[in-house]
């Protein structure tokens, strides 16, 4: 018997660095060790999306057909049309800074008008800004800047949506 999983078009991972910030960074290993392990027990998917060519290594081997989009509308080139419709996963390193933040974080993408495209997040697929501290509910139910729903359950995990932009 298969196990079920959340079925979404992607995953978006925000600066997930690779070898050159590890080096300097090694705590931030555990973090991308339990992202891959979540992803590969949880999600069901096809393609991941990176905001930068120096993803580290274990992500690099995830399955899927894997795309480097700075921001979104290099997304919006890659699928021919600004509506990517479906639903899509956001992870990434340092919750504030870079996934809030990024070309493609969350504040950019409330800027657009996407038809039928819903986000979710998870707290294993994010890391604080010390990536040995982790992301919990709180850092969702408490962002200043999205709101989101209370936690949405598909398959027994918890996810998040965001629902719209505070600022």
């Amino acid at each position: 018997m298969s196990i079920k999983k959340f079925q979404v078009a992607g995953i978006i991972l925000i600066d997930c660095w690779g070898k050159q910030w590890l080096d300097q960074f090694p705590e931030y290993s555990q973090f991308y060790s339990r992202l891959e392990q979540f992803i590969l027990e949880n999600i069901d998917y096809q393609y991941i999306v990176s905001s930068t060519e120096n993803l580290a290594d274990n992500l690099k081997t995830l399955p899927g057909t894997h795309i480097i989009c700075r921001n979104w509308e290099d997304l919006e080139l890659y699928f021919g049309s600004p509506s990517m419709a479906g639903h899509w996963l956001m992870g990434g390193q340092a919750w504030d800074i870079c996934v809030h933040h990024s070309n493609i974080g969350l504040l950019s993408l409330m800027k657009k008008k996407y038809i039928n495209f819903l986000m979710f997040s998870h707290p294993n697929l994010i890391s604080l800004e010390d990536p040995l501290i982790r992301v919990t509910d709180d850092q969702f139910r408490y962002d200043s800047k999205v709101s989101w729903t209370d936690r949405w359950t598909p398959l027994g995990s918890e996810y998040w949506a965001m629902k719209k932009f505070l600022n």
